[in-house]
């Protein structure tokens, strides 16, 4: 399984951000498959994150915001 975050991308105001999950699925004999999902939040914002800022953000909140529609796509996509 591989996590990324992806952002911030400028928007009037606020910035969009998100996670990407890689999943290898498999079983005994072998990998049968692959699911990647790309989700995207809308943040609002007077400020533009800068990179340290946002390198804080994409490892507490992104994770925190996003992990529940990620699971639940994967729960609902494989089964």
């Amino acid at each position: 399984m591989g996590l990324e975050a992806f952002g911030p991308e400028r928007r009037e105001g606020g910035f969009l951000a998100g996670l990407a999950l890689s999943l290898d699925l498999q079983d005994d004999g072998g990998s049968f498959g692959v699911l990647r999902l790309r989700l995207r939040a809308d943040y609002d914002s007077a400020l533009f994150p800068e990179e340290r800022i946002f390198r804080v953000f994409r490892e507490r909140n992104l994770p925190i915001n996003l992990w529940p529609y990620l699971r639940l796509y994967v729960d609902f996509l494989t089964a």
